[in-house]
């Protein structure tokens, strides 16, 4: 029996059903040996398309990290979205650092907890070991590489490089800073500068931005931040996203004050540090960005130090400021494929 023509105005469901019934036509008639001159038409089924749209920053391994509240969150400056990734009642996580595929957090002591990154799209952490530091109780962290990572020490408040290939770390001493601060937070660039945030110990009170040629551990800056910031602000973080210097701060005592935590950028070249944002979380302790994404150091201007001598008789201090020459952005362009 033949098939009857397509009627106009017929449903899409009836269309494509006499589409199905004309093909099987026509087969049947190849099958037997023709059935004369046939015209067949083709209908076009167009599938809807479905768009997904994400938060995260484009390369999403250039996201920030932000310990805050004993916890873990992404942290986007463009958008002040904060995101918690990692979460404990019992554990509270106060350093952050990162690569592209590692996550480590400090307790507090000797140890730090390691965790592999997936994205899917977004960062998720899988717990994956514990690293013994020995004697050195981390203040603030940065990683050079998925097996070497930079640590400031709150008892000898040194800086330390840990080759973490074990569980047991071998700790390397580079150097130390300013007598009587404490470091808080470590961020190396890609052109090798360690840039330093650290508050004096005795009250919490200053905050200084310390940069070094890490490699030859030779001061290049050190910035004294109190004036521009608000009375018990403090530094406790540093990142770096988009190529800005992004400096954390925090508002008091933790346990007493819990006014939001304040963003600022750092102006490379006028040292100056401007209010961007506020987090809304009342208590970080740490940021980190990739070390690839970091492109951005501070250009080094001029050094104060303070030298005393004495005698039986007499003493006498000498202060000496050292202005050194203006070396523009120390920055390196580095190129990231899709995930």
């Amino acid at each position: 029996m033949a098939i009857p023509s397509r009627q106009i105005g017929g449903s899409t469901r009836t269309n494509l059903l006499w589409e199905i019934s004309k093909q099987l036509e026509q087969l049947i008639c190849i099958r037997s040996g023709g059935c004369g001159s046939t015209t067949t038409s083709t209908t076009t089924i167009i599938e809807p398309t479905t768009t997904t749209t994400t938060s995260y920053p484009i390369p999403i391994e250039c996201i920030v990290y932000n310990a805050a509240n004993g916890n873990i969150y992404i942290y986007d400056p463009l958008t002040n979205l904060s995101v918690e990734i990692l979460s404990d009642e019992f554990i509270n996580y106060f350093q952050v650092a990162n690569t592209d595929t590692k996550l480590w957090t400090s307790q507090g002591g000797g140890y730090i907890n390691e965790y592999d990154i997936t994205f899917s799209p977004g960062p998720t952490l899988t717990y994956n070991r514990q690293i013994n530091t020995g004697s050195i109780s981390v203040t603030g962290t940065s990683a050079i590489d998925n097996t070497t990572l930079i640590v400031g020490d709150a008892f000898t408040l040194g800086i330390y490089e840990l080759d973490i290939t074990t569980t047991t770390s071998i700790n390397t001493f580079k150097g130390n800073i300013e007598a009587g601060y404490v470091v808080v937070d470590l961020l190396l660039t890609t052109s090798g500068k360690l840039i330093i945030v650290a508050d004096d110990a005795a009250t919490v009170s200053i905050t200084k931005v310390y940069q070094y040629d890490y490699a030859t551990w030779t001061l290049e800056t050190n910035l004294d931040l109190s004036s521009q910031l608000p009375t018990l602000n403090y530094g406790v973080g540093i990142a770096e996203y988009d190529g800005n210097i992004y400096l954390f701060t925090r508002i008091g005592n933790c346990g007493i004050n819990t006014t939001p935590s304040g963003v600022y950028i750092l102006d490379p070249l006028t040292y100056n540090i401007t209010l961007v944002n506020s987090t809304g979380l009342s208590c970080p302790s740490g940021a980190s960005s990739w070390l690839p994404c970091n492109i951005t150091s501070i250009t080094p201007g001029t050094l104060t130090t303070t030298t005393s001598s004495s005698t039986s008789s007499t003493s006498s201090t000498t202060t000496t400021s050292t202005t050194l020459a203006p070396t523009g952005f120390n920055t390196i362009y580095t190129h990231f494929e899709a995930l």
